[in-house]
């Protein structure tokens, strides 16, 4: 289509792209990125997609070079872009990169989301221990943001877990008394 003069349009190269990797033709979906890049106008939807691809590829070097392209080429990665290299990241058993990559966000002025917290949580619950994820709580809650029911299931299993089923209850129980009542 190019060839003949056509320029490419992102949302269908952003498709592509998905396509591409969930066939796992990852050759082919680096082809309409760049394909785009060179004829088209991406855009950081289009980028989440390759960056997205990657990770589950277990290609995360690939993802950081496509995050810094994109930081190169003007495009201001979202909050999206960050959880998707955390979420990877903590899946994989390095929640200390994991963590660099929330310090990433907040130097880029970006905003950490419910998600965003909810992913630490429970990663810092596997590698470091349920006192660990409290401390990501309280700082979730001094940035004003409130967690979810995915949030606070995460705490529980995690004290579960460590074997803190009455720590548990309790927490539960607090969160009754704050009103917190659709979140259980």
């Amino acid at each position: 289509m190019v060839n003949k003069g056509y320029k490419p349009d992102v949302i269908l190269c952003t498709k592509l792209i998905k396509g591409f990797f969930n066939y796992r033709n990852i050759p082919k979906a680096i082809r309409v990125m760049q394909i785009l890049e060179e004829h088209g106008e991406p855009d950081v939807f289009a980028y989440n997609a390759l960056i997205s691809g990657f990770c589950k590829a277990n290609q995360i070097v690939s993802a950081n070079k496509v995050f810094d392209r994109m930081k190169r080429r003007g495009f201001l990665p979202d909050v999206v872009t960050y959880n998707i290299m955390i979420g990877s990241l903590c899946s994989r058993g390095k929640l200390d990169s994991a963590l660099k990559v929330l310090d990433q966000l907040m130097k880029d002025k970006c905003e950490p989301t419910v998600i965003t917290y909810t992913i630490l949580i429970e990663a810092t619950i596997l590698e470091g221990g349920i006192d660990e994820a409290m401390k990501l709580l309280d700082e979730m809650l001094l940035r004003r943001l409130r967690p979810d029911m995915y949030t606070y299931n995460a705490v529980i299993r995690g004290m579960c877990k460590e074997g803190m089923v009455d720590r548990a209850f309790e927490f539960v129980r607090s969160l009754k008394s704050k009103g917190d009542r659709k979140s259980t």
